[in-house]
């Protein structure tokens, strides 16, 4: 079974023409020992909630999940009932914020201190990242020698100034996952604590950083685990930890506390923006509507294309609606998804 396991990834990251015999026998010997080793360490953008039973009997301890400001893909994004779930598991998480991170245009100061800010404050309000773990911000193409210095610096001086601005919460530490030039270059410029190395062997710098011994991580070919897809992280030997948390702080913000206690008639209006507003639901497959203004809480019911729901208040991006017009609450729906209708 394993054989037969560690064959199917091979053809699915290598193809069927990966070189000769001696190769793809170094390459499979690898997975196996992936496949075999303890405390393994993964990446996936995908919830894991439902597979942690199979991750835990493949011997995952730690899972790297995404915070991320700005994404077409929400369940990419760490939640807090997936965090518990995790450590109820005994499964360790780190976290890794990436929107769009793959372009040029990502990077600048300006995006660095917005990125910076969002991860701290979803660090604090929603999961309850713990003070001393590690934050990782992603750059996740190819930079080269000009954007490196032009772009990426600006960026993490921004991730920098907005981890110092924000008085008051938990403490926590900066790290990158790039290529070897942009791990190099931040490590020596001291704006990040640890790096993860890319697993693009011919980006740029990749084979002398990966020599250099400076890496805390370093990523291997995607493969598939648990009906997930994952990368799976080689930590430095050199090192005992990277980062990653096993428990969770509280308390968090107000507005999600109240609302995971069910107890919203505690908030003054001070915590939201009031609205009276009849919107209709315009995402054609339809919208979920949530038990609060978040991810993290559980779909109530599906609220279909055209439905007219009234925005009674604004927390952030959502609005907390009420369905039958009586300004009562009935849950949080995202404001993309809503259009008023006069």
């Amino acid at each position: 079974m394993a054989y037969l396991w560690n064959s199917i990834v091979l053809t699915r990251v290598f193809g069927d023409t990966c070189g000769d015999r001696e190769t793809r026998v170094e390459l499979t010997s690898r997975i196996v020992w992936l496949e075999e080793r303890h405390a393994v360490i993964i990446d996936t953008p995908e919830q894991t909630t439902a597979k942690l039973p199979c991750l835990s009997a493949r011997d995952v301890k730690t899972v790297i999940r995404y915070y991320a400001r700005d994404t077409s893909w929400p369940s990419k994004r760490l939640t807090r009932r997936e965090a518990e779930r995790l450590i109820e598991a005994g499964i360790s998480i780190a976290v890794v914020h990436q929107g769009k991170g793959n372009k040029p245009s990502s990077f600048s100061k300006p995006l660095g201190r917005l990125d910076g800010a969002y991860a701290r404050q979803y660090a604090v309000d929603v999961i309850g990242q713990p003070e001393g773990s590690v934050i990782y911000f992603a750059v996740d193409y190819d930079a080269g020698a000009d954007d490196v210095g032009d772009l990426i610096v600006e960026y993490f001086i921004g991730v920098k100034e907005a981890f110092e601005f924000a008085a008051g919460m938990t403490n926590h530490r900066v790290g990158v996952y790039g290529n070897g030039l942009v791990c190099q270059t931040l490590l020596d410029l001291g704006l990040v604590a640890h790096t993860w190395l890319s697993q693009s062997t011919g980006h740029h710098g990749h084979r002398e950083f990966k020599a250099s011994g400076r890496w805390s991580l370093f990523q291997n070919m995607p493969s598939e685990l648990c009906g997930l897809d994952v990368d799976i992280d080689d930590l430095n030997p050199r090192l005992s930890e990277f980062g990653s948390f096993d428990r969770l702080e509280n308390p968090l913000s107000p507005v999600w506390t109240a609302f995971r206690r069910g107890a919203f008639h505690e908030l003054g209006p001070e915590s939201f923006d009031e609205v009276a507003i009849q919107s209709s639901v315009v995402k054609r497959g339809g919208v979920g509507l949530h038990e609060g203004p978040g991810l993290e809480f559980q779909v109530k019911q599906l609220l279909i294309a055209g439905t007219i729901v009234r925005m009674v208040r604004i927390y952030g991006d959502w609005a907390l609606v009420d369905l039958v017009g009586d300004g009562l609450i009935d849950g949080a729906v995202h404001r993309a998804f809503l259009m008023p209708t006069a």
